[in-house]
């Protein structure tokens, strides 16, 4: 026993290390099990698909547990004075929420991206696997999957719809309600935050300089993971900032925990925790006896599983195989593209260049500070945060300028990956604020209306996502099957996935190639009201695009046509029944 004693007092960190070593070759071992051998892309595709719902549970399961080991070590009356110091102000993040998605109408913004991840979550709510569904059909009241493909994107935002799915059935709008609840507390917290420093009025300041950006309130309203991602962006640094002034073991597996979340949240999320716990290692705020209990932290590598599976054994990634995902010959480019758009007063692009400019000032005081000509009166934990905060932005802004495709600030649909950047651009007036002691609250608050004012109608109109064409596509369909009971036809397109998630039966025209006759069967049966067909028409040639070319034999009837995009047509047609249908020519 002494023996024991006297060894964990020489070497401290044995058992954290020994418990992460442990957790970290059980990991790999299980990687290279998946990647090993004949048939390893089918192996890690089942493992992927069949155990990602429980990893995904596992880790919320954590990290509730973190969060609630703080709140029961803050005890009581302290929770029960930070809500009633702040009830105002959450009760007006509450309020302004609601007007945001009142305003600005929630729909899909970038069709794939988003129709994918609720897809993705329907598959969780159905059978508990991390699949997008991309085909499927209604069969006697029953919806059969007939397709489905391993999801690049993280999961833990499907995961979190799936959630809501089990509470109210399944429902595409659910993702608009998580999103709804990610904007609510996203802005609760900036209020809390910066009424601790600056008062009330400051921190009613702070959320409507946050929705005064159109892209946050953009994001707030699509059904994509920006907004989560942002929620927990905010977590972290919260958790950080935290662990910093009382550096506990509790707050430690909050900032721990959260940063795993994070992680899962986006694809270069990981890279903030890289760097906060690098920071805390390098300043030895962090002890060894913070690693407990010790199963917390050895489940830690292994909630990773799922997004090395996609990374490493299945090789999904944003960029194609003909194109590298980082490259240095775009930064120039890409830096060009951020400081010419990032002033740019411009109505169809979806930011507030006006606290674009007081972030730029900002960072001049911050950098006078620290250059010395200003000596900093804050505590040591205080500038500690700030440049974890500082190095953590540095580390994403260096990934999206390196990032080689499709990363455009002024892009339709890239411009969303600068959100966190514009939600701390848009509290640059209260850190300006903090260093002109002549800037008031109240000075902050009058500003922050105005500003909210003028940028507001910049999301209502969304010139900047409208050019989109395949959003608008889907959304003219939608309005067409208003009157028809999406369980009852079938549809036919090239793009099946981004009708399955609103609950249509939905196939690809390979799919209806090879089973016409089936189909035909099924509608003459009556399996189905009607059987619809959607085509892209090159307004050309007149003629569909090779990928809409219907089954042989089947006789269409248009009945509605749209341009939705330069040089194609959207042509929606319904299958005329026919009992002479002969598919001999197909077989």
């Amino acid at each position: 026993m002494d023996i024991r004693e006297n060894t964990a007092e020489k070497n401290p960190w044995r058992r954290p290390l020994l418990v992460l070593g442990s957790s970290m070759a059980l990991t790999g071992a299980i990687l290279l099990y998946s990647l090993g051998g004949e048939g390893s892309f089918l192996r890690a595709r089942a493992l992927l698909n069949n155990t990602s719902y429980y990893f995904m549970a596992a880790l919320c399961a954590c990290w509730v547990y973190a969060l609630l080991r703080v709140l029961d070590k803050a005890g009581r009356q302290p929770i029960r004075e930070c809500l009633s110091v702040n009830k105002w102000g959450i009760a007006a993040a509450l309020a302004l929420s609601a007007l945001i998605f009142v305003s600005v109408k929630p729909q899909i913004r970038v069709l794939s991206d988003e129709a994918n991840l609720v897809g993705v979550s329907k598959s969780m709510f159905m059978a508990h696997k991390s699949n997008i569904l991309t085909q499927a059909r209604w069969v006697d009241g029953e919806f059969v999957v007939a397709r489905t493909v391993p999801d690049k994107r993280p999961m833990l935002f499907p995961f979190a719809i799936n959630i809501l799915h089990v509470f109210t059935g399944y429902r595409m709008a659910n993702a608009y309600a998580l999103n709804f609840i990610c904007t609510f507390v996203y802005l609760a917290l900036v209020f809390c935050v910066a009424r601790a420093f600056l008062g009330g009025m400051a921190g009613i300041a702070a959320m409507l300089f946050t929705a005064s950006y159109p892209l946050f309130n953009l994001c707030a309203t699509s059904a994509g993971f920006e907004t989560f991602s942002l929620l927990f962006l905010g977590l972290s640094l919260l958790a950080f900032y935290r662990y910093l002034k009382n550096p506990e073991q509790e707050e430690f597996a909050f900032f721990w925990g959260t940063l795993c979340m994070y992680s899962y949240t986006r694809y270069e999320c990981g890279a903030v925790f890289a760097v906060l716990f690098l920071l805390v290692l390098q300043w030895r705020v962090l002890r060894p006896d913070h690693f407990r209990p010790a199963w917390f932290y050895f489940l830690a590598p292994l909630l990773f599983l799922p997004m090395l599976w996609q990374r490493l054994a299945l090789k999904l990634v944003e960029n194609p195989e003909y194109s590298s995902a980082f490259s240095l010959s775009v930064v120039p480019l890409h830096l060009t593209e951020l400081f010419y758009y990032f002033l740019s007063f411009s109505y169809r692009l979806p930011y507030a260049a006006v606290l674009n400019l007081a972030f730029l000032i900002a960072l001049a005081l911050m950098a006078l500070r620290a250059a010395g000509l200003k000596p900093s009166l804050l505590p040591q934990f205080q500038r500690r945060f700030l440049w974890g905060l500082g190095l953590s932005f540095a580390a994403l802004l260096s990934i999206w300028m390196l990032y080689h495709f499709k990363l455009v600030y002024s892009g339709p649909t890239s411009a969303r990956i600068f959100l966190p950047l514009c939600a701390l651009a848009a509290l640059s007036p209260l850190a300006i604020a903090l260093y002109i002691r002549s800037v008031r609250p109240v000075m902050l608050l009058a500003f922050s209306m105005l500003t909210f004012v003028i940028y507001l109608p910049l999301s209502l109109y969304n010139v900047h996502q409208e050019r989109l064409g395949l959003p608008r596509q889907m959304r003219y369909v939608q309005e067409l099957m208003r009157d028809y009971d999406g369980h009852n036809f079938l549809l036919i397109t090239t793009r099946p996935g981004h009708f399955v998630i609103h609950d249509y039966g939905a196939v690809d025209y390979i799919y209806a190639r090879a089973r016409a006759k089936q189909l035909m069967e099924d509608l003459l049966k009556r399996r189905y009201s009607d059987i619809f067909v959607l085509q892209e028409i090159s307004l050309n040639t007149g003629r569909p695009t090779k990928e809409s070319v219907p089954p042989d034999g089947f006789s269409l009837e248009p009945f509605f046509e749209r341009e939705f995009k330069e040089g194609l047509l959207m042509r929606l047609s319904r299958v005329v029944p026919d009992p002479e249908f002969n598919n001999d020519a197909q077989n």
